[in-house]
């Protein structure tokens, strides 16, 4: 651990939320904010300000198009399970997305949607993952009245980092995949989501994975609803210079006592493969296991109070054993909605 850092720290935040939305004839717009304050008691070199804020239209076009743009912006700090202890990396990230599609109740569904976003980092030790992203996605299907759909959908992705005197290098992918949703009963649904995906770095030749999803929900009566699922997903790109590609199963569980009280548990393991990513050549990190539990109790004294009470537990073993470590934390938040 380098040295000054204490391994257990006493967090305090602070947030302030807006949002605003309007009808204009049949055209939407929004917009929300967000800023946040988190001061460490112990390792204050940590303590930072983030925000974030989007804005955006969904409209009406006619009876069969459905257009959508928005625009965001945000500033976080990077997560502790990718930066290297004690380094402060602040993240800005910029991101606009469109779609046109048809209405939601067609039984043929159309969409096409295209995104563009920006990750810068703070640290210069982090820079070189500093990058621009594009992207379109094409997807056609059939809906049933019920409810149930089967959408496949072809997807292309151009990431192009800064700095590629510093080895970084450019990628494409491109994703192939089948999407389905099923409301057996009016309290059971499924989902399931099977797809290829193409992965080429520059200098290299196109590497395959097979990605997906299962989900299942049920709500057993008024006050009990359970969820289930797993996933298998690559990484967002700019948070790692290796490439990964993870798994992730998760049990959800949420008790209503009433409408003011609840209880929220939820346990996750994600496992975490890591493949040749910006940088040419090196070790590769192997393989990684999270395992983590949190709960949640949420009270709403009034239309416009809540507070929720939570604590979480994780744990994580890798290869290399200066990545492992152990985790807890709690919390308690209090919001005003005015």
């Amino acid at each position: 651990m380098p040295s000054g850092l204490y391994r257990s720290d006493d967090i305090g935040s602070g947030s302030l939320q807006g949002r605003w939305g309007t009808r204009w004839s049949r055209q939407q717009l929004f917009a929300s904010a967000n800023i946040e304050r988190q001061e460490y008691r112990r390792n204050s070199g940590m303590s930072h300000t983030g925000h974030s804020w989007r804005v955006g239209w969904q409209g009406v076009m006619g009876p069969w198009l459905r257009p959508s743009l928005s625009y965001g912006e945000s500033r976080r700090l990077g997560a502790f399970e990718d930066v290297a202890l004690g380094i402060k990396d602040m993240q800005d990230e910029r991101r606009l997305e469109g779609e046109l599609a048809n209405p939601q109740e067609r039984m043929l569904a159309l969409s096409l949607a295209g995104s563009w976003r920006t990750l810068r980092h703070g640290s210069h030790l982090y820079q070189p993952l500093d990058l621009d992203e594009s992207g379109w996605r094409a997807t056609s299907g059939l809906r049933s009245r019920q409810g149930a759909s089967l959408l496949l959908g072809w997807e292309h992705k151009q990431t192009d980092y800064l700095q590629q005197a510093g080895g970084g290098r450019d990628s494409d992918q491109d994703t192939l995949s089948l999407t389905g949703h099923w409301p057996v009963t009016a309290r059971l649904s499924l989902d399931a989501e099977l797809g290829r995906l193409g992965w080429r770095y520059a200098g290299d030749s196109r590497r395959h994975y097979w990605v997906g999803r299962l989900a299942a929900r049920y709500e057993a009566g008024a006050h009990h609803q359970f969820d289930a699922s797993w996933q298998r997903r690559e990484a967002p790109s700019g948070e790692r210079y290796q490439s990964v590609i993870n798994d992730t199963a998760r049990l959800g569980w949420v008790w209503q006592w009433s409408e003011r009280l609840g209880l929220e548990q939820r346990l996750s393991q994600v496992r975490a493969d890591y493949q040749p990513g910006v940088l040419a050549g090196g070790d590769l990190l192997g393989d990684e296991t999270t395992l983590s539990y949190s709960a949640a109790l949420n009270w709403r004294p009034s239309e416009r109070w809540s507070t929720q009470l939570s604590w979480e537990w994780g744990r994580r073993e890798a290869s290399q054993d200066y990545r492992e470590y152990d985790y807890q934390s709690a919390g308690l938040n209090l919001s005003y909605i005015y």
